[in-house]
């Protein structure tokens, strides 16, 4: 019975901190660093109803939480003594036996100020570029794919994100639109291996949350970038394409940076 106890009132308890973490993100605009905007009202609407299932929880008296603070530890003395007093006296709890009450208190404790530190008081970040540099950059385009971007050829390349751009560059057939384009590209510095003077100007793209996070990059062409500029620092790239030097590169095309420029990380850094 205390098992069950203890088991209910966690259960409880964690959804009370991810209904509150999800208000929270949702009324300070931070919720779209977990998902996609899609989702933005379906996941506010299934934290109301989760707020409303967790207020009734406190609302309406289980009979089981009843037995177990007023009437487990008297019932249960009472009819083992009338059952069982003239065979034998009860055997006293082990000392094992007797600190599992507490672990199973402390453990639940423990369960619950985990969630509420990791939902609540820690900050909410954006994927590290850590992560991009173990995951291939470009690895979910493939030719053809528009990734759900714009018209990319022929299109106003004005309002073209990192993502388009290399959807664009690894589509190919393209060329003319390349070389006169003269892009702004913001994202996160991701070391080329084996490349000392480039680097891959990244953002991650998702398609429903952060765990199905892809990052998308242009390699940027910039000699004695590390003496200016910070590996996983947010930039913004200036120049025009050129073919890449590098025959054996993935990417036929690379950013022949002009200017770069340090900047702050933005508060959408996710590109859809």
């Amino acid at each position: 019975m205390r098992e069950a106890f203890l088991t209910y009132w966690r259960g409880v308890l964690i959804a009370v901190v991810l209904v509150i973490a999800t208000v929270w993100l949702a009324a300070t605009d931070r919720l779209g660093l977990y998902i996609h905007p899609r989702y933005f009202g379906f996941t506010v609407a299934m934290a109301a109803i989760g707020g409303a299932i967790v207020l009734a929880a406190f609302l309406v008296p289980r009979r089981e939480d009843d037995e177990h603070v007023d009437g487990h530890g008297a019932g249960h003395g009472a009819g083992h003594g009338a059952g069982h007093g003239h065979a034998h006296a009860a055997a006293p709890p082990t000392r094992r036996g007797a600190w599992r009450p507490l672990l199973a208190v402390l453990g639940s404790i423990l369960i619950v100020a985990a969630a509420a530190g990791a939902l609540l008081a820690l900050p909410p970040t954006t994927l590290s570029a850590t992560l991009a540099g173990d995951r291939e950059v470009n690895g979910s385009i493939t030719v053809g794919d528009g990734g759900g971007s714009p018209v990319l050829v022929g299109g106003d390349t004005s309002g073209f994100t990192v993502k388009d751009w290399a959807v664009l560059i690894r589509q190919g057939g393209s060329d003319s639109v390349l070389r006169s384009a003269s892009p702004t590209i913001e994202g996160f510095i991701v070391p080329v291996d084996g490349s000392p003077d480039a680097f891959t100007i990244t953002r991650y793209s998702i398609t429903c949350c952060a765990v199905d996070a892809q990052p998308f990059g242009v390699t940027v062409l910039m000699p004695g970038w590390r003496e200016r500029l910070a590996e996983g620092g947010w930039v913004s790239a200036t120049g025009r394409f050129v073919e890449n030097p590098d025959a054996g590169a993935a990417a036929a095309w690379v950013l022949q940076a002009d200017d770069v420029l340090a900047i702050d990380e933005p508060s959408d850094p996710y590109v859809f």
